[in-house]
């Protein structure tokens, strides 16, 4: 998971909400992110960026809807991450292309 590489397409694609707080909160979700991963042992794919959504805050699922769009664009693999209310399926994942 190429965490730096999100975080720039994050800041340079961002509309509507500001690119400080989209940037923030994505920073705040890939940690958290990570540390799932972590803990579950779960293998991150390589070559694929990671896209966070979250359920139920649409506005910023919008905005990272748009960087999904923009990273297929460019010819890369995205997964979809997506966190949830479930405390037993905390994280969704969703090969996007």
């Amino acid at each position: 998971m190429n965490l730096a590489l999100l975080l720039l397409i994050v800041w340079h694609n961002i509309s509507g909400m500001t690119k400080q707080f989209q940037a923030k909160k994505n920073i705040e979700l890939s940690e958290e992110l990570m540390n799932y991963l972590i803990s579950k042992k779960i293998k991150a794919r390589p070559n694929y960026s990671y896209v966070i959504f979250v359920e139920g805050n649409d506005e910023f699922n919008r905005m990272n809807n748009k960087l999904v769009e923009g990273l297929i664009e460019e010819g890369r693999k995205v997964i979809r991450a997506e966190k949830t209310k479930n405390v037993r399926k905390r994280w969704i994942f969703t090969v996007v292309n």
